[in-house]
């Protein structure tokens, strides 16, 4: 499978060049546009319960569209984000990678989901119980709001809650609350993830809360 990236970093745009019988599997709204010959499916993942319980506690898709070529001939399928920024390819082999669902734009074949247990100090920040766990042997196509940027974690390392995108499932998560349970909002900090071990960790340099507030300004003046 080819592809390519356009317009990074602002308004990225992937293009998937399908061999015949080649599959990507997608977000429900990240589809641009796909050429003749190209099934586009959806596809639930996992059991109704599974797929349910991770809706309901962690804010995950029960959904995947699956376009699949069709034909005996090269075909493209184009994929977009939601939000104005970059995207960048993860490779998955050994070790498997907890992802935020909104970041998520696409995955080959070889990629199995999972479920991740966030812990209630994650609930309690509004992040859900249950996260978003790629593993298996693929490559991951991930969007985030302004430019993607890779942290290796030695021992420990914090970030805001609104930047996170990715990192290897074998750092552990832990939350701090500054300034009490709801942060400073007039200072716009939220909450603080602590990642403790080692691994990789893929952040973005702006985030959802921060366009929402920057355009709450433009709007009301």
């Amino acid at each position: 499978m080819q592809y390519k990236v356009q317009y990074r970093p602002t308004c990225s745009l992937m293009t998937f060049t399908l061999q015949p019988g080649e599959k990507v599997f997608a977000s429900l709204d990240s589809l641009v546009s796909l050429e003749e010959g190209i099934v586009a499916q959806p596809q639930i993942l996992g059991d109704w319960f599974v797929a349910l319980l991770r809706y309901y506690f962690g804010g995950i898709s029960p959904w995947l569209q699956v376009y699949h070529n069709s034909t005996d001939t090269a075909r493209q399928v184009v994929l977009g984000c939601d939000l104005p920024g970059d995207i960048l390819r993860l490779d998955v082999n050994k070790s498997p990678f907890c992802v935020n669902p909104q970041n998520l734009v696409a995955y080959t074949s070889g990629i199995r989901q999972g479920t991740q247990w966030l812990g209630w100090s994650s609930w309690l920040a509004g992040e859900g119980l249950l996260g978003l766990k790629l593993s298996g042997k693929g490559r991951v196509f991930l969007s985030g709001v302004g430019r993607l940027s890779q942290q290796t974690v030695h021992q420990r390392f914090g970030l805001e809650q609104g930047h996170f995108v990715a990192y290897s499932a074998k750092l552990k998560l832990k939350l701090n609350f500054p300034k009490g349970l709801v942060g400073s909002p007039r200072a716009g900090e939220g909450f603080i993830h602590q990642l403790l071990g080692g691994g990789i960790l893929y952040f973005q340099s702006s985030s959802l809360t921060n366009l929402i507030r920057f355009l709450r300004t433009k709007i009301t003046g």
